[in-house]
């Protein structure tokens, strides 16, 4: 048992669970308690997230039951996303042969230095591009050519050249790599070891100089990319000059063991993006693992598995603390200052796009009330007109224009009218009703609201007028 000192000042929540069973919950310090309403047993809590309990009065958290699940979130926790990925610019080129024609001249320049051989009858697309110390021909061979320019440069101290270099060969490709530590080139395929090194490299073959060629970090054109390649080779495809529709490939070899060699190139997040939310700062989640059992944990919240900053977009609830949750037209969101998110729909805990390419309907949605006034969003209520939106002077309505599902292109948000909420209450939906509590000097106010068709303004009243003060 608990004395009335051990939890004063504590934040008091309830879940409701119907024929499962309610419980009454207190947050007081880093510790969270729970007891059945029935007979107030008290339940078992096993807390994994004491660090995000920093709040110190009730009106710094929110509480929002979805089955089994509550939401708890802290108001006072800054959000974040996790550290960007790190990337070397220009560490890892890859270059194609397009033809392979007797006679034709191939020319590598790396650091300003040539590397060319010419290709004889005989000569096949292996022997250009596969290492075999056995087999060695550094006037036919390109791959050969290539190691002997680096060794000679390495004995001529060429500083340019200084690091471990790699080769790769492929069925219709090298693929070249640099990186820190004792100079030598390295033939059988292991990881870079050090840290990646940039460095400048060019092609051309033929006499149109077509019949090779090369890339680094890009390609203007997803056919650019060679058949075969490295696990997790990531490279950004230039549609045009605009950053809008980039997007960024990463290649998955069909062997899991060796880890290339032939495979498919797959859509992934950029090489120097984030890869998602910063869980320590976002929401946790209570959930109600038995009768008597609970589980306090960080949200596995879904990473982020396409795009960058500009083509999939970093959620603006970053940077400020998360006011509420909410659970609406099939998907998990938050508020967060003035704007209200929606994460992906059927897609419980994601809030990045699915594909840099297109935009489809389940997307998220990320929405602004373009106030005149300060706002700062505090709660929601579900209507079937829409999601009511409350916070301290003013009240707002997300609906879609086409009177479907919620959508990215579809949904919008309008003021629906200026009254001033306790925002310390949470609002409560009555029948088809909203009410919500105004303080005034001395006593409080209970406002109801109705809401009628979309472009209608809603018939609020004061329902507190018949009571005697």
């Amino acid at each position: 048992a608990f004395t009335k000192a051990e939890l004063d000042g504590a934040s008091w929540f309830f879940i409701e669970r119907d024929e499962a069973g309610s419980y009454i919950g207190a947050i007081k310090g880093t510790n969270i308690y729970v007891w059945t309403t029935a007979d107030g047993t008290f339940c078992t809590v096993t807390n994994n997230g004491a660090s995000y309990l920093t709040g110190t009065a009730q009106n710094n958290y929110h509480f929002r039951s979805i089955q089994d699940t509550t939401i708890i979130t802290n108001k006072t926790v800054t959000t974040a996303m996790l550290a960007a990925g790190t990337f070397v610019a220009n560490s890892v080129a890859t270059l194609k042969l397009l033809t392979l024609v007797e006679t034709f001249s191939y020319t590598v320049t790396i650091q300003n230095v040539e590397a060319t051989v010419t290709a004889q009858n005989n000569t096949t697309f292996d022997d250009m591009l596969l290492y075999d110390a056995g087999d060695v021909d550094t006037n036919h061979h390109l791959i050969d050519k290539i190691k002997s320019v680096i060794e000679a440069q390495h004995s001529a101290s060429n500083a340019a050249f200084a690091g471990r270099w790699y080769l790769e060969g492929y069925n219709n490709s090298i693929v070249i790599k640099r990186g820190t530590g004792a100079n030598a080139v390295v033939t059988d395929y292991s990881a870079v070891t050090g840290t990646p090194l940039h460095f400048e490299i060019d092609a051309r073959g033929g006499p149109n100089n077509t019949a090779l060629e090369v890339f680094e970090d890009d390609v203007t054109d997803v056919y650019k990319l060679p058949l075969e390649s490295f696990t997790d080779h990531n490279v950004r495809v230039l549609n045009s000059d605009s950053a809008e529709d980039d997007y960024h490939v990463k290649f998955v070899a069909y062997d899991t063991t060796l880890n290339r060699g032939r495979g498919y190139w797959k859509e992934t997040v950029a090489r120097d993006a984030s890869p998602g939310l910063n869980a320590t700062t976002m929401p946790y989640q209570l959930e109600n693992t038995g009768a008597l059992t609970f589980a306090f944990n960080p949200i596995s919240w879904k990473a982020r598995e396409a795009g960058d900053d500009v083509t999939s977009p970093i959620p603006s609830f970053i940077g400020f603390p998360v006011q509420a949750s909410f659970f609406y037209s099939n998907r998990f969101g938050v508020l967060s200052q003035d704007n209200a998110i929606f994460g992906v729909s059927n897609d419980t805990f994601n809030f990045f796009v699915k594909s840099a390419l297109t935009q489809v309907d389940s997307d998220p949605i990320d929405l602004n009330v373009s106030s005149v006034r300060p706002v700062t969003l505090s709660d929601v209520l579900p209507s079937p007109q829409g999601l009511l939106l409350f916070s301290a002077r003013q009240q707002f309505q997300v609906y879609s224009t086409d009177v479907s599902i919620l959508t990215p292109t579809t949904a919008v948000i309008r003021t629906l009218s200026n009254y001033e909420m306790a925002t310390d209450i949470a609002p409560v939906d009555v029948g088809i009703t909203a009410s919500f509590i105004n303080r005034v000097p001395g006593y409080s106010k209970l406002f109801t609201m109705q809401l009628r068709d979309v472009e209608q303004s809603p018939l609020v009243v004061e329902i507190s007028k018949i009571v005697l003060e």
